[in-house]
């Protein structure tokens, strides 16, 4: 079963529990032939289980089957819709191309702010003062820059050229030199 929050998982869990006691209760009062009241814990299902109750060949049976339900639903495979597919990623590792240790982030908000403050703090503060200022001026905040380039985080990127750190190195170089004129 998929449900979209994980207090859902809970309380759907909690409702079939519920349902799964109120059909026990039903079938044991049938059993003990007691008359069946509208007070009793089971009454919201009253017209259901009146009509699955002829269809049950075991009583007994039934009760053993419920009760073993009702121990067992704990261990019921419910889960959010982000940890259905993390599952089936990881289970089927291979046939998805994914690594095993994928973690699936619901929300990617957080990580992408601290990755960009770690970006900025990396690239922007060794440089010069001057340069710091200039992508200051330009770039405002880690905050501005991530949302300037948010559209990119959609697309699939080129693979990067070897050479990538050496052209980076270059544009500072460059920076510098036009800075300091």
């Amino acid at each position: 079963m998929v449900t979209f929050t994980k207090a859902a998982t809970e309380e759907l869990k909690n409702r079939i529990r519920k349902n799964i006691q109120q059909c026990a209760d039903f079938l044991k009062d049938q059993a003990d032939g007691l008359e069946v009241e509208s007070t009793k814990s089971y009454r919201n299902n009253l017209d259901f289980l009146a009509q699955i109750y002829p269809l049950i060949p075991n009583i007994h049976e039934a009760l053993l089957r419920l009760s073993i339900a009702e121990r067992e639903i704990d261990t019921a495979s419910v889960f959010t819709i982000h940890g259905f597919c993390q599952k089936m990623l990881v289970q089927f590792a291979f046939e998805s191309g994914v690594r095993f240790d994928l973690d699936l982030q619901p929300n990617q908000s957080d990580l992408l702010k601290k990755l960009s403050e770690e970006v900025w703090r990396e690239q922007f503060y060794p440089q010069d003062l001057a340069i710091t200022y200039a992508v200051a001026e330009q770039l405002g905040t880690p905050e501005y820059a991530l949302n300037a380039v948010r559209r990119y985080l959609s697309t699939e990127l080129p693979e990067p050229n070897a050479s990538l750190n050496q052209d980076i190195a270059s544009i500072w170089l460059n920076i510098s030199s036009l800075l300091m004129r």
